[in-house]
């Protein structure tokens, strides 16, 4: 998962000349950073549609003054860690925000899991393999969730591509079935092709996929 990190205390801070100019930094002879601004640039990305999330560093202090003054609509922080940026290095910052890019992504999938389910019965969603199956079928499926382990093997129609799980429910008959060795793996592609999204989910989970538009089922 690509993601930033800020970290909130410049990096230039601590020279010399800090402490010896009046008023230019703090104790530590840090200068302060503009949580507004930072606040502003990731307002700016998520308007231009950057959905990556962004890891705080930096003094516990600092964190919490930049998370209190992000609106929320700007809320894309995924999380912090407190070190110390004058000798906090790149590796050494990526192995500690690790472990929060992950709690950030389970609680994202468990979110997009809870939101898919709720929405099966207004006919927004699908839950179960047939269910997403005719989903993709047809291009409706707009983000589809799978489990990142497992395989389900399956049928791809000869003549119209239709992913069956017997290879004898295709409409369109007259072409033999191809066995496929993952339907899941077919159906990442499909929703892809069709512009869609796909997210693998660690947490126990069939098929979900929120819909374009209902669908009715054969």
């Amino acid at each position: 998962m690509p993601f930033d990190l800020a970290v909130v205390i410049p990096l230039h801070g601590g020279a010399a000349y800090v402490n010896r100019s009046a008023g230019l930094g703090d104790e530590l002879g840090f200068i302060p950073v503009n949580q507004r601004t930072l606040a502003a640039i990731l307002e700016d990305r998520r308007l231009a549609g950057d959905a990556r999330p962004v890891v705080v560093a930096g003094h516990e202090d600092g964190i919490q003054r930049l998370i209190h003054v992000l609106p929320p609509a700007a809320q894309s922080v995924a999380g912090s860690f407190t070190a110390d940026a004058r000798t906090l290095t790149r590796a050494r910052a990526r192995e500690l925000a690790d472990p929060v890019i992950g709690r950030w992504i389970a609680r994202r999938e468990q979110q997009l899991a809870a939101e898919i389910l709720d929405a099966v019965p207004t006919g927004r969603a699908a839950s179960g393999l047939a269910a997403c199956l005719a989903a993709v079928n047809v291009g409706a499926a707009d983000l589809l969730l799978i489990p990142d382990e497992g395989l389900v093997p399956g049928f791809a129609c000869g003549r119209c591509r239709a992913l069956t799980i017997t290879g004898s429910d295709c409409p369109d008959w007259g072409t033999a079935a191809r066995p496929v060795p993952d339907l899941l793996e077919e159906m990442a592609a499909q929703v892809l092709d069709d512009g869609g999204q796909v997210i693998t989910v660690r947490e126990p989970l069939s098929v979900a996929a929120r819909l374009r538009y209902p669908i009715t089922m054969a």
